[in-house]
């Protein structure tokens, strides 16, 4: 059962998440979420908040328990630490600075960039630019510090997000297109100035407001952080039945678990486990495609071999009057008529004798 609390309408009154855009501003498909309009502003319907955020928070609980990549979005300035701060607490992923075009569609490409940041971290860590001249380790930090805000939120991410959870849907129009484009569920914290079509758990209130920013955010990661606590303890509970099971056949001591106690530690261990079965599944490839070719080097070699004249076994002076013709192998020589074999420069009688007959 999940343990996360959702906010009553008393908390979301107090921290306005009811206050709209000004009515002139509004999209028509949020109709249905407003409660009213006051001095040409909208008032949203709180209690449809509340029904949308239980949903929405479910729905997280859901993914992390089972152990799914969830990302937090939010570029904008009042949202970007806030977002940051619950999504690091939560142990998802996150984008304050820019969502970069290709984020999911492009995933590979945005990968390669993933790799540098944590390689050239590494290195600085490790002392391996000590050589470089000051200039060139100073270019490293930058490029480090670049890459730490295009992709420094996502930098662990090792597959495409199972959940995208954006603040101000109509700001973060790019990931919202791009998430539903690939079939991404979107979680949303939809204004009365936004199109909700595409948000799969539509949560309505002000997506302006740092409090109302703020308690929306809190509650999305509560329920991620309740759900990942969840498939942690899961996967250790499951780590230490398997390992009971062996200890009964096998009569070892069992192994002591007890050091795999957080989701981090978990989900580090699954990614690992992951990423070698790719790279030996990458290997394998790589070596069935060499061993094909090499057969298929190995059967040409056989065909040329066939194919010399060599191996028709003609006389010195024969051979080396084709050679020099360049008629070296046998499919070049049937194809000549005995007027052309004839003509060959350098065959005598007895040689054109013995090439008509060993070409028939």
């Amino acid at each position: 059962m999940s343990t996360y609390k959702i906010p009553d309408t008393k908390e979301m009154l107090e921290a306005g998440l009811h206050f709209g855009h000004q009515s002139r501003r509004w999209h028509p498909a949020m109709e249905k979420y407003i409660f009213a309009k006051t001095s040409k502003t909208h008032v949203i319907d709180l209690e449809k908040t509340y029904a949308g955020l239980e949903k929405a928070c479910e729905f997280l609980y859901t993914l992390a328990s089972q152990g799914k990549v969830i990302v937090f979005v939010g570029t904008k300035k009042q949202a970007g630490e806030i977002i940051k701060a619950k999504a690091k607490r939560a142990g998802a992923m996150y984008v304050t600075e820019r969502w970069l075009g290709g984020t999911v569609s492009n995933f590979k490409q945005l990968r390669k960039n993933m790799d540098k940041l944590i390689e050239q971290e590494l290195g600085l860590k490790d002392g391996k630019y000590k050589a470089y001249t000051k200039k060139e380790r100073l270019d490293i930090e930058r490029e480090i510090a670049k890459l730490e805000l295009m992709v420094g939120g996502i930098r662990n991410m090792k597959k495409i997000p199972d959940a995208v959870v954006v603040i101000d849907v109509r700001k973060e129009k790019t990931a919202v297109n791009e998430a539903f484009r690939v079939g991404i569920p979107i979680i949303g914290l939809v204004d009365t100035n936004s199109d909700p079509e595409k948000i799969a758990y539509v949560v309505p209130g002000n997506d302006d407001s740092i409090r109302s920013i703020t308690l929306i955010t809190k509650t999305f990661a509560d329920a991620v952080e309740t759900g990942y606590k969840k498939y942690g303890k899961s996967v250790v509970e499951e780590s230490g039945k398997l390992v009971i099971e062996e200890e009964k056949e096998a009569k070892v001591n069992i192994k002591d678990i007890s050091t795999v106690q957080t989701f981090e530690d978990v989900r580090d261990v699954q990614e690992e486990v992951e990423e070698f079965d790719e790279q030996v599944k990458k290997v394998e490839t790589t070596d069935s495609k060499e061993k094909e070719v090499e057969t298929a080097k190995e059967k040409l070699k056989d065909q040329a071999k066939l194919d010399d004249i060599s191996t028709l076994e003609f006389s010195t002076r024969t051979l080396n009057a084709l050679t020099k013709a360049g008629l070296t192998t046998l499919s070049k020589l049937k194809k000549l008529t005995e007027d052309e074999v004839k003509n060959i420069k350098g065959l005598g009688a007895k040689s054109i004798e013995e090439v008509l007959e060993k070409i028939k």
